[in-house]
């Protein structure tokens, strides 16, 4: 139970952290930067719910990334609703970021933007989905460490984005040290983006 509520309010934390990033910027972000933006918010939203996330602030990320979706061109299809056992939600959320949305949406967008935009979107959802089931030496978080490290390669990223993360999890580190990278990542990734859009 402590261990869900720490990630819930990770995930609050995380959030409000990524709500200004693209707002500050003076001019429309890339596509780049919104594939990428869409990926973590729409993930947070999913990791939020399944982690007993208050109702009212899974539902402000959500609709941030339905807009974000919405820009795009690609249709961001509901939450699954929260099950009464917390093991049967999270199924749900990974059925849902992995199958139900995550899987169309990477698809509409390497379709019309090219698999660089899918790479990031894909990249942003799975190293968030950490959060909720990283475990050091856990094959999920290995499963995960070989998707960035390929899809990173796909979507342009610098090795020193990623590859510290991959690090760590690799290592086995604790479940703390992860999340710092997994931060470290979404807002080097962010600003990275902010600045490759820059003339």
């Amino acid at each position: 139970m402590k261990l869900l509520v720490t990630r819930a309010v990770l995930v609050l934390c995380l959030a409000a952290a990524a709500a200004p990033a693209l707002a500050q910027s003076p001019q429309q972000p890339s596509t780049r930067a919104r594939a990428w933006e869409l990926g973590g918010k729409l993930s947070l939203a999913a990791v939020g719910l399944a982690s007993n996330a208050l109702p009212s602030t899974v539902q402000k990320v959500f609709d941030s990334a339905r807009e974000l979706g919405k820009g795009l061109g690609v249709d961001v299809p509901l939450l699954p609703e929260r099950e009464l056992d917390r093991t049967q939600t999270q199924a749900l959320v990974m059925k849902y970021l992995l199958a139900d949305a995550g899987a169309p949406i990477a698809g509409h967008l390497g379709a019309t933007y090219g698999g660089d935009h899918s790479a990031l979107f894909e990249v942003s959802v799975k190293s968030t989905l950490l959060l909720l089931f990283y475990t050091p030496g856990g094959q999920e978080g290995a499963e995960v460490a070989t998707v960035i490290r390929k899809r990173a390669v796909d979507a342009r990223l610098p090795e020193g984005l990623w590859q510290p993360l991959v690090a760590k999890i690799e290592a086995r580190a604790s479940f703390d040290e992860v999340k710092v990278g997994i931060t470290d990542l979404q807002n080097g990734v962010r600003r990275h983006l902010a600045e490759e859009a820059l003339p």
